[in-house]
């Protein structure tokens, strides 16, 4: 998948939110040079579905952007599950189903790689919209700063 690997996936958590798992993200995506090439930012999310199990997610973007659910869950064989795209005033969306608990992997990144000529800047804003989604994790056991670091000593 090129330069869309994961090397970071954002957890969304709610810590407040309605009834139905709704959260906005206010996020922003842009282009960079690196080595003499053009290259986009690539926003990774990771999310959990609620108890409907149904999610829809919507984006909103400054620019043509890509929506994306991605899987399977392992980098050497993540593609495509399903793909929208954003362009002038049209919304984005996704709707994904699966058991409640799952988690899903989703990317947002503008839909080139270098600037729009009729852009202004190297970075866009965007919205992404969520409803259905499950309440915050809860930890299943305590750890502490040394017991983490220990892991990579």
């Amino acid at each position: 998948m090129g330069d869309t690997t994961p090397r970071l996936l954002t957890q969304l958590e709610i810590h407040s939110r309605d009834s139905e798992g709704n959260l906005a993200f206010a996020g922003r995506g842009g282009w960079y040079d690196a080595y003499g090439w053009q290259h986009r930012d690539t926003d990774w999310f990771l999310i959990t579905i609620g108890s409907s199990g149904n999610v829809t997610v919507t984006l909103d973007a400054e620019v043509t952007s890509n929506l994306a659910e991605i899987g399977p869950q392992d980098c050497n064989d993540a593609d495509y599950l399903q793909l929208s795209v954003t362009f002038g005033c049209h919304t984005a969306a996704l709707d994904i189903s699966g058991a409640p608990g799952s988690e899903i992997w989703l990317f947002v990144a503008s839909n080139s790689y270098s600037p729009p000529e009729s852009h202004e800047g190297n970075e866009f804003n965007y919205l992404l919209q969520f409803q259905g989604l499950a309440p915050s994790p809860v930890a299943t056991q305590p750890a502490t700063w040394s017991t983490i670091k220990s892991l990579w000593q």
